[in-house]
């Protein structure tokens, strides 16, 4: 039953990371693209410091989750996956050019579907893990 699971989450994330490639691509060739050379939410901080801030938190994350993924439910795959699709495709993409495209203004910030992957996989283990769960509904 897992493996199974693996699979389909191992195809849920490199469509999730090709849908911020090319939703970047399509928003840098309509002109559209913020070149956000900082590092989250834009906060100035030198490049060596930003790769070795990234590197330790991908260690810690590899880590964690190749010693807990076998206990995980659905819906934490479901939120690692969405967490590792947003890393992948942002610190690839600095990797490789230089800067993260952003496209989307959203209040005083720009973002990109990675961005949202990332925050969406946060909230779902919050929810899942309980923390979540004692907010009041809005009516």
């Amino acid at each position: 039953m897992y493996i199974r699971w693996r699979y389909k989450l191992i195809l849920l994330w490199l469509v999730l990371i090709g849908l911020d490639q090319w939703s970047k691509q399509m928003m840098d060739n309509a002109g559209r693209v913020f070149r956000n050379y900082q590092f989250v939410f834009s906060i100035p901080v030198p490049l060596p410091v930003m790769y070795a801030v990234y590197g330790i938190i991908i260690v810690i994350i590899i880590g964690y989750l190749g010693s807990n993924y076998k206990k995980f439910t659905v819906v934490e795959s479901l939120a690692w996956t969405l967490i590792a699709a947003g890393a992948v495709s942002n610190i690839g993409e600095r990797l490789v050019i230089g800067y993260v495209k952003d496209f989307i203004y959203l209040f005083s910030g720009v973002f990109n579907f990675a961005d949202f992957f990332i925050l969406l996989g946060i909230v779902l283990l919050f929810v899942v893990r309980g923390k979540l769960k004692h907010v009041p509904a809005v009516k």
